[in-house]
């Protein structure tokens, strides 16, 4: 009996320590960049949660017909009271009205083109635009193309529950084994030389390379000045259309993560991302690169300026950025106020 429970051990002793280090991983996956590397980065939350919300999402063309001061973005714009739209809000004193643009593959510069040349924002004097660096170029090319308009569906946010079917999961257990052994993973780490985050991975970057996404944060490495100057053009032609029917164009593009941290990676393999290069002599009462915003802070030692376990900015950042934008708003229309 001793050696059957001897020779049983040893399967099920190495099978025990692969459950328990599956439900560990699982039950700290934090951030879109721990979901999808199926890393334990565990609790971490940086800057005060906004005790306010000052924007409101429009979930039509309707629900924005009355709207002054008009926000279309990406993923750094969809993030609720983490915003830096609800920032800016609240700097301004007044409400912004968020257009909810659904299907993550709707190009809304595009978007915004044909909400500019058919009017259809008629009390809108402030539109402000944002596009991550990672799409930018290429939403900005090709944003004179005819765009469909579809706005995501109303819904009310689920609270979190427990769900053991997160845990029960041979193929997720498969996808954490394979991850580990770097197959097929969107998630690379490079070393820096400091610690930038208040996180047990303080002096590590982790980014986005999904080859099936554009190649991630490393999508520059595809495109050439030709695209750069394309994207730039259209960029000026686009706010030359907005000016010419009132509204006050703002165009905020913030930074890939690996692009604000590649100063500091160690043996970075990779070449240098020229494209805030490109696009620096574009005049900053109306154009935000983030990039330029934020790195002063990132050099004075503030830690936390983009989230270690996620592809986008913290909310220290940005509120950086909304109260930059409210304070270009300010300058122009103070005394319309």
């Amino acid at each position: 009996m001793k050696r059957f429970i001897k020779k049983l051990s040893v399967f099920c002793i190495p099978l025990l320590v692969l459950v328990a280090w599956y439900v560990y991983v699982m039950a700290n996956m934090t951030g879109d960049l721990g979901n999808l590397g199926m890393i334990p980065f565990g609790c971490y939350d940086v800057g005060e949660k906004p005790g306010f919300i000052e924007y409101y999402d429009a979930f039509s063309i309707e629900e924005a017909q009355n709207a002054d001061i008009v926000v279309l973005g990406d993923s750094f714009t969809n993030r609720n009271v983490d915003s830096y739209m609800n920032y800016l809000g609240y700097a301004l004193g007044k409400k912004v009205c968020h257009l909810y643009i659904a299907n993550r593959e709707t190009n809304i510069c595009a978007v915004a083109n044909k909400l500019i040349d058919n009017e259809l924002l008629p009390n809108c004097k402030v539109f402000i635009l944002e596009s991550a660096e990672r799409t930018a170029v290429m939403r900005l090319s090709n944003c004179f193309n005819d765009a469909k308009i579809t706005f995501k569906e109303r819904s009310e946010d689920s609270p979190n529950r427990f769900n053991v079917s997160k845990y029960l999961n041979l193929n997720k257990l498969s996808s954490l084994i394979k991850l580990k052994l770097n197959i097929d993973n969107p998630v690379k780490k490079l070393q820096l030389d400091g610690d930038f985050f208040t996180n047990r991975y303080s002096d590590k970057l982790y980014f986005y390379v999904s080859k099936t996404d554009d190649d991630g944060d490393l999508w520059y490495r595809k495109y050439n000045a030709q695209d750069y100057a394309k994207a730039k053009s259209n960029l000026l032609k686009l706010r030359d259309k907005a000016v010419a029917n009132g509204i006050d164009f703002y165009f905020l593009m913030p930074s890939d993560k690996f692009d604000m941290y590649y100063d500091h990676i160690i043996d970075n393999p990779y070449p240098e991302n020229p494209v805030f290069d490109c696009f620096s002599d574009i005049d900053t009462t109306w154009y935000l690169s983030g990039k330029q915003i934020l790195m002063p802070y990132l050099r004075d030692g503030v830690k936390d300026i983009y989230m270690v376990n996620d592809t986008h900015w913290s909310r220290i950042s940005a509120k950086i950025i909304g109260e930059r934008l409210a304070r270009l708003i300010e300058l122009k229309h103070g005394e319309e106020r």
